[in-house]
């Protein structure tokens, strides 16, 4: 009986207790040729969440080169607002499912957000980036004034933690928008990192498991005990 039950507290210890994942990178994509890829697939996912494409809202063309770089810029947009209304603007997130290889999700907790993103010259001057969680509440992530300047910028490892836990069927979509553009010729690209990612999400997917584990586990010691003592009075 003895080892029957140090075999079952041991498999009970091991698969039932419930699993909190840490999955550091939820999410990422990649940088290449807005001209070849204008919708592009993220390259990480993590366990329990379905990814949307990282592309643009519709009112930007996509200029030649090796990353995801758009002009058509409206030189009329001077606010997030004027873009965002105006198809200027690049989306992408993601949607928490149900279950996972994983198991059960119970709630994902977002940490930082990394991007890089390249000015030119003649592009837009001014930069926000923004979440929505379901299409309504609303966070700002950054803002950036390129002054003028063309060249690219690190916004790495900003907190994105406000953002607060995300539940099961809950969508984050994240909007890009630059206005502020001095030509209409002028570009916006999305560069990538060190790592090799132009953009990179953070944070942690955490999974439950049913039943509760110490029911289960008292439920089968009891089990096995009582099957010790019929045992023991069919022998006698």
């Amino acid at each position: 009986m003895y080892n029957s039950l140090r075999l079952l507290i041991a498999v009970s210890s091991t698969v039932l207790f419930p699993l909190n994942v840490s999955a550091d990178l939820v999410l990422s994509y990649i940088s290449s040729s807005s001209t070849t890829n204008p919708s592009a697939t993220a390259n990480d996912t993590a366990d329990g969440l379905v990814s949307a494409n990282l592309q643009q809202s519709g009112g930007l063309t996509a200029n030649a080169g090796g990353t995801f770089n758009w002009r058509g810029w409206d030189l009329s947009n001077t606010t997030f607002t004027d873009a965002v209304s105006a198809n200027d603007s690049w989306t992408w997130g993601f949607t928490v499912a149900a279950t996972g290889t994983g198991g059960n999700v119970s709630s994902v907790d977002l940490t930082t957000l990394s991007m890089r993103v390249d000015r030119s010259p003649s592009g837009p001057d001014d930069i926000e980036l923004r979440a929505y969680v379901n299409g309504g509440s609303e966070t700002s992530i950054f803002t950036h004034d390129y002054s003028d300047s063309g060249s690219g910028r690190n916004f790495s490892n900003l907190d994105i933690s406000s953002i607060g836990p995300l539940s099961v069927g809950d969508t984050i979509q994240f909007v890009f928008a630059a206005f502020n553009s001095e030509s209409s010729s002028g570009t916006m690209d999305l560069e990538n990192l060190s790592s090799g990612n132009g953009i990179e999400v953070n944070g942690n997917v955490n999974f439950s498991s049913v039943p509760e584990p110490t029911s289960l586990l008292m439920f089968g010691a009891t089990a096995l005990i009582g099957l010790q003592r019929r045992r023991k009075t069919s022998r006698s």
